[in-house]
Order: structure tokens, then sequence, then C-alpha cells
């Protein structure tokens, strides 16, 4: 992930540990929305989502860890998941 960016854009946001809740049940389902909303109006949003998924590579939901990129860490293993199955038909179909 490159932190630079990441950190400089996120040091705009009053308190930047909004995008760390401290769970993502749903007693803790505002403090997600509300990271959500800052990610919702940012423009890097689509990168920064792109460098969490390449960070987290294959890790399970308990190794994510926060919102990045709008989404949480059990949303983003649903997009890696969907991707690596993409690609693994994709490889398949072309062996064939």
């Amino acid at each position: 992930m490159n932190v630079n960016w990441l950190q400089a854009r996120c040091a705009e946001v009053p308190d930047p540990d909004i995008f760390y809740p401290a769970g993502y049940t749903a007693s803790h389902k505002w403090q997600v929305a509300d990271a959500k909303a800052i990610c919702n109006n940012c423009p890097i949003k689509a990168q920064c989502l792109e460098d969490a998924l390449e960070a987290e590579g294959a890790a399970e939901i308990p190794r994510r860890f926060g919102i990045h990129g709008g989404m949480t860490p059990a949303e983003r293993h649903k997009v890696y998941r969907r991707r690596y199955l993409a690609d693994l038909e994709a490889y398949v179909e072309q062996s064939a």
C-alpha cells in the first residue's frame, strides 16, 4: 500500500481513526457508515481500494483491517475472491 499518498489524504480527515472502527457488527454500524461516507467523496477511493487489495492479497478476513476504498475487510475479501475465481476460470479456459 502506498502509505505516503494515503497518509497525506487521510490526514485531511479530522479523525483518521474513523477508518478503523472498533468492530464491524451492528453495534458499530454508525462508525462504518461514517468512514464509508468519507470514502465515497474521496477522489482517490479507487486507488485506495486497489492498494488495499494488493497489500492484503489472499489474507483471510481477520488479517484485513480498516475501511479502505469505501469497503470493510469482509467486502474487500469478497472482491478479492471474485477476481481470483475469474482469473482462475480464465486460466482454465485458456489452457483447455
